[in-house]
């Protein structure tokens, strides 16, 4: 072999080129396919005598510049610019070539560069006629789509392969730019702010910040907008960039504008809801109205709410920006409310009905109990520790051994009668793990199961009676509107709490909870749609002379719901007593409730302290039907008040005899704690005359005659009547339950409640 003269090294780098030709040019870091870069480099198969260089040269021979350009870029990093065993990347070998591509590169662009130029420099009068606009934002869209094809070429914007070219390109398009940019707040001064497309989507240069430009002419536009229609306004504020604040002053006069077009016989009401309505619509913030305060009165029947018969509540969305106060009735109407409107809504029909359709059957396990098993991890240990223990054992012996001159003696001179203390430790933490872990440990015990998966179709209906009351011109309007929501749920019914998988079970489904939350929470309506109803319901404005006869209609009203919800009848035990017909409930709107009854057809009595501060109150009937009364007459001394009431009802008989002797039987109705139409019995225990609780004073004593009873009264029979048998004897009034007194209680006799009442007639 050395006659031959070949040395080793050279031999062994024919043996690499061989091995290069077959296997492709992994000596010059190459793939041997294209991967990237096109059809060019994907069907193209690069070895050590063909390579991406070759590859482009040969492109260039035959005129594909952009195929070579191709190439080029996709294997730039992969070999022209990846160094080699031999030092410099092939790109250094292959500039020329490489300076060939780029010329001709250039030669393509330079020729589009000149003719734009020539566009840029000829263009004289800037920013023109409106006409032309369209021509120059044209050529300067051109140009930046031309800069950018530059820019994204590869190798001619690289250093050694660029060109000057671009650069009297650049200088003509600043001037244009600069010029139009100077321009711009004169041509948008006298564009047609009307005209379609906008400014901006016609004016040659597009501004970076519009809206800049918007605020900085706010006040040279602004007056040109007053004329606008509404219409026109919502136009301009779309097709227009406009800063928050800006926008905020053309709702302004959006807001006149829609106030202009708007009928002179609408309320303040109706054109405040009108204009806020509209200013939504077209995208501007709704301004709240100024000096327009509205009253919310929710005025359902008592008899339903405790009833339960409404099974969910309205709610109501603030969506406008209107001044509402919650307020009483009473407040509303009276003089100094400083209200413009009252709104006033009864709750007629709050309904939920489920339907289900059909259920499915799963099938699952539970766990019904618990047995003990070994602890399979404290078997393992246990096993690990075994095996450590046996490695101690063969490494002492080993160490034996060497005392006895049988091993390597260096290494047992190192090691003799010492035992590896990796062992140990691992010994160690074995054991420590052990005194944790319990031998035994409990499993569950699974049995099989089946639960059901129910689709739960859900609806709730609402019907609203509202009243929208002016309170300035005296007038109402009355509507009624209807509502309904529905929901589907899947519920699983009977998962038992033990199933291990009870809680992915859940994660797909609804719960019991989520039905029941949704058709006992508010039902939302907004509340524009809601005094909007008034103005689209076609009913006209009613006068009322006066709150008399507004509460009456109203109170018509709710007994009618309270009529349509009823699905039971009085028991006969009830029907039995006619008495009751005479006694109501009196309740304050403000809360707080008593007893009373009927002394004259339309006139009720009860305790002062019941109606105490109140003007009107409500009242409800044995029969559940609501009244509503004014309280006409008090004296603060007896305790005692007269209410004038809208609906008659029968008056009660008076105990015309003097004498009440100890011990006569008497009969308390009323209504403690809200059980409503209670007896008690009892007896006369006295007549005492003392002084009233409401009204004592040392300086001035004044005597008052009460009946003393032994008959129970509680909160709640505060004005009700007194029997004996048929005939009132008294109104009970107050009782003394101090040092754990018992079976004291005290009402106004009726020779009192006698005076008080004929007071009254002239």
């Amino acid at each position: 072999m050395k006659q031959i003269g070949w040395s080793t090294p050279l031999l062994l780098l024919i043996v690499v080129l061989a091995g290069a030709c077959q296997t492709g040019s992994r000596f010059a870091g190459v793939p041997t396919s294209g991967a990237t870069g096109g059809p060019e480099t994907d069907r193209v198969q690069y070895t050590s005598f063909f390579t991406p260089g070759d590859h482009v040269e040969q492109l260039l021979g035959e005129g594909k510049v952009d195929q070579a350009a191709q190439v080029y870029q996709a294997h730039k990093e992969s070999w022209f610019e990846k160094p080699t065993p031999f030092g410099d990347p092939p790109k250094e070998s292959w500039k020329s070539t490489l300076r060939q591509l780029a010329d001709r590169l250039h030669a393509g662009l330079e020729a589009e560069y000149r003719a734009h130029t020539e566009r840029l420099q000829a263009l004289s009068t800037l920013p023109g006629p409106r006409d032309s606009w369209a021509e120059k934002r044209q050529l300067l869209t051109e140009v930046s789509r031309l800069e950018a094809r530059r820019l994204a070429t590869p190798l001619i914007n690289e250093p050694g392969f660029t060109a000057d070219y671009s650069r009297a390109l650049q200088a003509a398009r600043q001037r244009v730019t600069d010029t139009l940019e100077a321009g711009i707040d004169q041509a948008l001064s006298a564009f047609d702010l009307e005209a379609m497309p906008g400014f901006f989507e016609t004016y040659p240069l597009q501004p970076d910040r519009p809206e800049a430009i918007m605020d900085r002419l706010a006040e040279v536009i602004l007056p040109r907008l007053e004329g606008f229609s509404a219409t026109g306004l919502a136009r301009f504020a779309t097709v227009y960039p406009l800063s928050p604040e800006l926008k905020a002053r053309v709702g302004v006069l959006h807001a006149r504008a829609v106030e202009r077009a708007l009928s002179a016989q609408l309320s303040p009401l109706e054109r405040a809801l009108k204009v806020m309505v509209e200013a939504k619509k077209a995208g501007f913030k709704p301004r709240a109205p100024a000096s327009l305060r509205i009253g919310i009165l929710d005025a359902t029947s008592t008899v339903l709410l405790k009833s339960r018969k409404l099974e969910f509540k309205p709610g109501f969305i603030r969506d406008l920006p209107l001044d509402m106060v919650k307020t009483s009735l009473e407040d509303a109407l009276s003089p100094g409310s400083g209200l413009d409107y009252l709104v006033v809504i009864q709750t007629a029909l709050a309904q939920v009905r489920r339907k289900v359709f059909d259920t499915e059957t799963r099938h699952s396990t539970l766990v019904t109990s618990y047995q003990m098993v070994e602890n399979p991890e404290y078997r393992n240990l246990q096993m690990e520790y075994q095996n450590s223990n046996l490695s101690l054992m063969m490494d002492q012996r080993q160490s034996t051994s060497c005392s006895k001159g049988y091993g390597d003696g260096i290494q047992c001179s190192s090691s003799q009668g010492i035992a590896d203390p990796r062992i140990l430790a691992k010994r160690q933490f074995i054991q420590t793990r052990l005194r944790k872990l319990p031998p035994m440990v409990q499993q569950p015990v699974h049995a099989p199961y089946s639960y059901k998966v129910a689709p739960i179709h859900s609806r709730k209906t609402l019907t609203l009676n509202h009243y929208l009351i002016d309170l300035k011109a005296r007038t109402y309007q009355k509507v009624t509107s209807d509502h309904s929501g529905k929901e589907t749920f899947t519920v699983a019914y009977g998962l038992h709490h033990s199933d291990p998988n009870r809680g992915n079970v859940l994660e797909s489904l609804d719960e019991e909870e989520d039905v029941t939350y949704w058709e006992t929470g508010e039902f939302q309506l907004p509340l524009s749609g809601l005094l909007r109803s008034f103005a689209n319901s076609g009913s006209g404005r009613i006068a009322f002379a006066s709150a008399d006869a507004l509460l009456r209609e109203m109170t018509q009203d709710r007994n009618a719901a309270v009529a349509s919800n009823s699905t039971y009848d009085v028991d006969e035990l009830s029907r039995m007593d006619p008495r009751f017909d005479s006694v109501v409930v009196v309740v304050q709107l403000g809360g707080g409730q008593g007893s009373g009854f009927y002394v004259e057809p339309n006139l009720v009595m009860t305790n002062y302290h019941v109606v105490e501060g109140a003007r009107f109150v409500s009242l409800i009937r044995h029969d559940k039907t609501e009244t509503f009364g004014r309280v006409v007459r008090s004296d603060v001394t007896l305790d005692l008040a007269l209410i004038q009431v809208q609906d008659a009802g029968p008056p009660v008989q008076w105990h015309r005899q003097h004498s009440l002797p100890p011990g006569t039987p008497v009969e308390v109705i009323g209504h403690p704690k809200d059980l409503r139409y209670s007896i008690t019995r009892g007896v006369v225990s006295a007549v005492r005359e003392m002084q009233p609780v409401m009204f004592a004073s040392a300086e001035a004593p004044i005597k008052v005659r009460y009946l003393q009873i032994d008959a129970a009264t509680s909160p709640g029979n505060s004005g009700g009547p007194v029997f004996v048998k048929d005939r009132v004897v008294g109104v009970v009034d107050w009782g003394n339950v101090s040092d754990g007194a018992q079976n004291l209680n005290f009402a106004i006799h009726c020779t009192e409640a006698l005076r008080f009442l004929e007071e009254l007639k002239p």
